[in-house]
């Protein structure tokens, strides 16, 4: 096992140069935030040039975000490398101004590195709780994709993705792709030109500016 650490927040975006190895590019939470009582999903999503690789040997703790206040609630692995993270049925009494939140960091060996990711986790009852946006559509040239991105050697294409609800102005994107090159890789819509046929993979992240986040996978041809 390789010494090095690769460390990652919910906040970072990886270069998109990094899609040449596995990577972290995002930890989801489902819903985003968690009432008192409650439970949300957490998920580790891992790219590489080969797909979404299985993150079963995950290892999730929490970490105590304020200081001298333990960790308000707890987290279980399941055994699909995913967590459950349920929140307290009644908060501590908290510093003032401090929000109740927890940091949930998850360890993963990724490649032969040691992969160290942390994302905080809000304990917030809201009337109406915020919910994830949807990634609904990738568009290749305008036109819905559904089973890969074709794209022609030397040509230069244009991506967008749809979200539900619409992304405002505080939202941010990454696209990543093993075949191709993404030019302006934080902008929605993008555009990708491959010099050479081959296959690879394409990835998209969206987080809201708020609290959720959604991502989509697609395969890339290139003839």
């Amino acid at each position: 096992m390789a010494s090095l650490l690769a460390s990652a927040s919910c906040t970072d975006f990886a270069p998109p140069a990094a899609l040449e190895r596995p990577i972290v590019i995002a930890i989801t939470a489902e819903p985003p935030t968690v009432g008192l009582g409650q439970s949300t999903r957490l998920e580790l999503i891992v790219a590489s040039p080969d797909g979404q690789q299985p993150v079963n040997a995950a290892v999730w703790s929490i970490t105590p975000t304020i200081p001298g206040v333990p960790a308000l609630g707890s987290i279980t692995s399941n055994v699909d490398g995913s967590a459950t993270y349920t929140a307290p049925t009644t908060l501590p009494a908290l510093p003032p101004d401090a929000n109740p939140v927890d940091t949930v960091a998850v360890d993963l060996p990724i490649g032969g590195v040691d992969s160290h990711s942390v994302k905080v986790v809000p304990v917030v009852n809201l009337p109406q709780p915020p919910k994830n946006p949807v990634v609904t559509d990738l568009l290749l040239d305008n036109v819905a994709v559904t089973n890969a991105i074709v794209l022609k050697a030397g040509v230069r294409a244009e991506l967008s993705a749809v979200i539900a609800p619409v992304a405002g102005e505080k939202a941010a994107f990454a696209w990543y792709a093993s075949a191709g090159k993404i030019e302006q890789y934080l902008s929605n819509p993008t555009s990708i030109v491959a010099e050479t046929p081959g296959n690879g993979w394409l990835f998209f992240v969206v987080r809201d500016g708020t609290l959720g986040s959604a991502w989509r996978k697609m395969p890339i041809v290139v003839q």
